[in-house]
């Protein structure tokens, strides 16, 4: 894979800490990263199984400001940026798919050569 890797690090430091602070109780939990080259893609799958987003909220994740935290600490930039360096600076896709009580699935599909 020829890509961002600066960029690539900041997407998985916001998906993790997207986790910590919204998924996991006092409990922690469980985090699966993996990957696979598909042709020209690179599909990243990333994982939790952590509290899981309501599906009429999915739209809603990758807004500037939006945040279920607000006073806590939390800006709503983190899944923004995430969205951003996604589809701008390595020309790809993210993809939610959750739902309450069955954690997250984020689905990375970059190009395995970034433009």
């Amino acid at each position: 894979m020829d890509a961002y890797p600066g960029d690539l690090e900041q997407i998985f430091s916001n998906l993790i800490m997207n986790s910590i602070r919204h998924g996991f109780g006092a409990g922690g939990g469980g985090i699966m990263i993996d990957a696979r080259q598909m042709q020209e893609q690179v599909e990243i799958i990333y994982q939790d199984d952590g509290a899981g987003i309501a599906p009429e909220l999915h739209r809603k994740v990758f807004e500037p400001f939006y945040t279920t935290k607000l006073g806590q600490g939390g800006s709503g930039l983190g899944m923004f940026i995430v969205h951003n360096l996604a589809h701008g600076v390595l020309k790809g896709d993210i993809k939610l798919d959750s739902e309450c009580g069955k954690g997250v699935t984020f689905t990375l599909t970059v190009p395995a050569v970034t433009p």
